[in-house]
């Protein structure tokens, strides 16, 4: 399809793509405390442990006090994050953007405040702006560096960012105010092990497995560890009790599938190695971690849409079938399978799909978009009704539309129709400001001038 549908519905799915990296290691959204000092009435101590023996040699043999030398240019790249802030600020919920503001001013006339900072900190973190997580985060620890959240927090982004020297000090430093938390042993084991220090990894997350014996990081970090020592009976079965804790864990899937296949086991193995793959891409569309979280069925979905944008429409079917076993019939998937159809070139099937949906449905927002589009852009002419388009996409201005490029082209496209030039410019030029460079805009932008 030539159409905006698959251009705008791939840009809007790719916009949001990133790195895949491991479950956030905080709640979204949750709190954070600040700690009581280091020996206070007030701090918790969790699982007990053994100041004569582990922790002892944590804190001697293991732990190099001398801190990293500064961080190169902190301002400079904290420059993009705080675009990307504006954005989110712009499309978040009014009372978050006055949370946020009013926390800031807060901390501009009270900037020792260790809470405030650490409470900022968390947020940025949690947001995945990493530069401005980790300027209030180092500005906090100079006020009190027995801050171990901030040290854990920092620990994971420096490791998210592939600073291993620094995420594993700073996962040391935590380890010192939180010797019971599981967490912090997973993030020091993986630093490690990143290092090649592969003794000491394995004893750190031996130690975390102990404090919480169902922490699927931990179990996951110990299976590698297993598998890198050609253990792998044990590292399927660390995995497997990895899996079964968070089913959706990356390399949870990764290991099991290799530690299959290196004991013989290659269909297994190779299964476990689809599902990885299969997760790689949902958590680099930003599907895997949503809240609230997206049912399987319309993850499958998506995963649907994403094959058929890059041209596998063998996946792209398999993903359908696969989201209708989950739940018959889902408009989700009938939009895709529509979608592919004009693809082939079939649009009557395409057309069969989408009425069907809003015979049913009348108010589907993803049915009423993608029949808009395909009634101005169809190959058959006669198909053509830039009128019942208009009034598709203009009902969808008011639920999102009027940020969404494919409802902007396609008003764009059947008011230069319809004879309404200076409605078809602010359309298509607003449909340029989310996607500056989509070819098809400016071709139809510039028959108006």
């Amino acid at each position: 399809m030539m159409d905006g549908s698959r251009i705008c519905w791939g840009l809007v799915l790719l916009a949001a793509c990133g790195g895949a990296v491991e479950p956030s290691i905080e709640p979204k959204g949750g709190q954070v405390a600040v700690e009581a000092p280091l020996g206070s009435d007030d701090a918790t101590a969790g699982p007990e442990v053994s100041a004569e023996s582990w922790s002892t040699i944590f804190r001697s043999e293991w732990i190099e006090e001398v801190p990293p030398p500064p961080v190169a240019d902190l301002a400079g790249r904290a420059a993009d994050d705080r675009a990307r802030l504006d954005q989110i600020l712009a499309d978040d919920l009014p009372e978050q953007r006055a949370w946020v503001k009013t926390l800031r001013s807060r901390i501009s006339l009270d900037p020792e405040n260790v809470a405030l900072r650490l409470e900022l900190g968390d947020f940025y973190y949690q947001h995945e702006l990493p530069n401005l997580a980790e300027i209030q985060f180092l500005t906090l620890l100079e006020l009190d560096d027995h801050q171990g959240v901030a040290h854990k927090l920092l620990a994971d982004t420096y490791r998210q960012a592939g600073d291993q020297g620094r995420a594993a000090w700073h996962a040391r430093r935590a380890h010192r105010d939180l010797p019971s938390d599981a967490t912090v042993l997973f993030l020091w084991g993986w630093t490690l092990r990143d290092g090649g220090d592969l003794e000491v990894a394995t004893a750190v997350a031996e130690r975390g497995l102990e404090l919480d014996p169902t922490d699927d990081r931990v179990l996951v970090l110990l299976a590698m560890l297993r598998a890198d020592d050609g253990r792998y009976e044990e590292a399927v079965e660390l995995a497997e009790k990895g899996i079964e804790a968070n089913p959706d864990h990356l390399r949870g899937h990764s290991v099991l599938g290799q530690a299959l296949i290196a004991l013989g086991h290659e269909e297994a193995g190779e299964e476990q190695m689809v599902l990885h793959r299969r997760l790689l891409l949902l958590n680099s569309a930003k599907l895997l971690h949503r809240n609230p979280p997206l049912p399987d069925w319309e993850r499958a979905a998506a995963l649907a849409h994403y094959h058929h944008l890059v041209g596998r429409l063998d996946l792209a079917r398999e993903e359908l079938v696969r989201s209708e076993e989950l739940l018959p019939n889902n408009p989700a998937a009938r939009v895709i399978a529509a979608r592919i159809a004009v693809t082939e070139g079939n649009e009557d099937e395409a057309f069969e799909l989408l009425e069907g949906i809003l015979a049913e449905t009348p108010d589907e927002v993803r049915a009423t978009r993608a029949l808009a589009n395909l009634l101005v852009v169809a190959s058959d002419l006669e198909r053509r009704d830039y009128a019942r388009a208009h009034e598709l996409a203009s009902s969808l201005l008011g639920r999102g539309g009027d940020g969404d490029f494919e409802v902007l082209f396609t008003l764009g496209l059947a008011e230069a129709e319809l004879g309404f030039e200076i409605q078809a410019r602010r359309h298509l030029k607003a449909a340029l400001r989310v996607e500056p460079t989509n070819p098809f805009a400016l071709e139809a932008l510039s028959t108006l001038d």
